[in-house]
């Protein structure tokens, strides 16, 4: 849903319907794609 507020990318509204009002953190890890398939063995990856 498009409500036409311009948001930060610290996710916090500057203007329109939703100013002032911030988005709450999704939790989220960076990480090499050896390291990963070196945890998950069983994983399949897709280049793209």
């Amino acid at each position: 849903m498009q409500t036409g507020s311009v948001w930060t990318e610290a996710g916090l509204a500057i203007a329109g319907p939703h100013s002032g009002a911030s988005l709450e953190p999704v939790p989220a890890r960076t990480t090499f794609w050896f390291a990963f398939v070196g945890a998950f063995p069983d994983v399949e990856l897709y280049g793209g």
